[in-house]
């Protein structure tokens, strides 16, 4: 009979494995995870062709109706209320989505992408920032279509806690031509900032931003 032997080191490995698979084994689903606090990570700053801007005053009148996203830390209505539920290890709801989102995980990432697909005709989809705005997206072009789905993402090595990283955005455009216009949008991405985004800036636009980390945790 042959004999295996394996070396401390890989033993250790081995067994942690093993370990990580029997917690994960048994995880009973669904797992309901609550919001329990808003942290900043970078607060309010505001872009222009020139760079940044720093106009209290222009910063306020942009963010116009948005202006509750940018005060999440402060916002205590949603502290203690559930936020998403693990219906699987691959597979996830919003407190606020009835559709489930396909968990893609990568070390400690979890990329989550919708079942839902959003399709425009791209003629209706000039190229404006707020298309850019988040950094993990999920589009596809097929002719003089554009199909995408909503992109969502999280940090943690377990079923018991997550990091959830967000940004609240405005972006506005002033439009040039037949119909001439201020293109404004925004609200909370649950999303990284794609700071790429920061170079499409022209010379008629403008992007506020403040980023947070959100914690959510199982009960």
């Amino acid at each position: 009979m042959m004999k295996i032997k394996y070396s401390i080191p890989i033993l250790l490995l081995i067994m942690l494995g093993c370990k990580k698979e029997n917690s994960e084994s048994k995880t009973v689903f669904p797992v309901n995870m609550y919001l329990e606090k808003a942290e900043i990570i970078s607060d309010t700053k505001v872009y222009t062709k020139g760079g940044q801007l720093n106009d209290l005053q222009k910063t306020t009148e942009l963010m116009w109706i948005y202006t509750r996203y940018f005060s999440l830390e402060q916002n205590l209505e949603n502290v203690g209320q559930q936020y998403l539920s693990l219906i699987s290890k691959d597979s996830v709801t919003f407190f606020n989505m009835h559709s489930p989102y396909v968990i893609q995980r990568t070390g400690d990432r979890l990329i989550m992408t919708s079942a839902i697909q959003f399709i425009a005709s791209k003629p209706m989809l000039p190229d404006q920032l707020y298309h850019h705005v988040a950094r993990y997206q999920n589009i596809k072009s097929e002719g003089d279509t554009e199909i995408s789905r909503d992109v969502r993402l999280a940090y943690g090595n377990g079923f018991s806690e997550l990091k959830i990283p967000a940004f609240a955005y405005v972006t506005s455009s002033r439009i040039e031509g037949p119909v001439s216009g201020l293109n404004r949008r925004g609200g909370l991405v649950i999303n990284e900032f794609n700071e790429e985004v920061l170079k499409r800036i022209g010379e008629r636009d403008t992007i506020i931003v403040k980023t947070y980390s959100l914690t959510v945790k199982a009960r």
